[in-house]
């Protein structure tokens, strides 16, 4: 299963996602396929995402200004809309993986991160 490409993004680009369903992981670094293809895997195998071609619809890096560092990576992950997702426990995976927020509590709570 062949997930996307990943894209560039802007904070802007990303608010105007908001009310899409999807997830951005916190201070992704190296080989942002790689960890698209790797979380894809992962929600497959935990029984937390499938039935589609691809998990994810789009992805996008988005690069932002923390606390004076010019450029930590935040990978967008969008689910693609024939995604069967385990919602309640894809929260609790979230909570387990780390540094992992929803889309729109990413707008809210990392606003200041893209001033």
């Amino acid at each position: 299963m062949k997930e996307p490409n990943v894209g560039k993004i802007s904070f802007a680009e990303l608010a105007e996602l908001k009310g899409e369903f999807g997830l951005v992981a916190l201070g992704a670094g190296g080989d942002l396929a790689e960890w698209v293809d790797g979380i894809a895997n992962e929600l497959r195998s935990e029984k937390l995402a499938g039935n589609c071609e691809a998990v994810f619809s789009r992805a996008a890096k988005l690069t932002g200004n923390v606390a004076g560092d010019e450029g930590r990576i935040d990978l967008v992950l969008v689910f693609a809309a024939g995604a069967i997702v385990e919602v309640g426990k894809l929260a609790l995976w979230r909570i387990r993986f780390g540094d992992i927020s929803w889309i729109d509590d990413f707008l809210v709570n990392y606003a200041e991160d893209y001033k």
